[in-house]
């Protein structure tokens, strides 16, 4: 009885290769993505302070900084030139964009 061949060509030096940087961008993305999760939770900690369920428990001086936020953003839409529907990339490519 003939043996089956190898599935994966583990024998090519190439193939050795792509999974050693497969390997080292796995663990490196993982390790990304464990530092930003922990700097946003700090950042967001920080920002806006405990977050609780209770109404009106939290620090007020937040909401007028993200209204002022929204009002800075809608007059750059405004000076840009933006229009007020913008086409999603579905759009784009029905049209054939894309």
């Amino acid at each position: 009885m003939a043996s089956a061949p190898n599935v994966l060509p583990l024998a090519e030096q190439w193939h050795r290769r792509l999974l050693v940087l497969a390997l080292v961008l796995g663990v490196g993305g993982g390790i990304a993505a464990v530092v930003y999760s922990e700097f946003t939770g700090f950042g967001t900690d920080r920002f806006f302070g405990d977050p609780t369920s209770d109404p009106f428990s939290g620090e007020w001086w937040w909401i007028p900084l993200l209204s002022g936020s929204a009002v800075v953003v809608v007059a750059l839409r405004k000076w840009a030139g933006v229009p007020g529907k913008v086409p999603g990339a579905v759009a784009y490519a029905r049209k054939d964009w894309v």
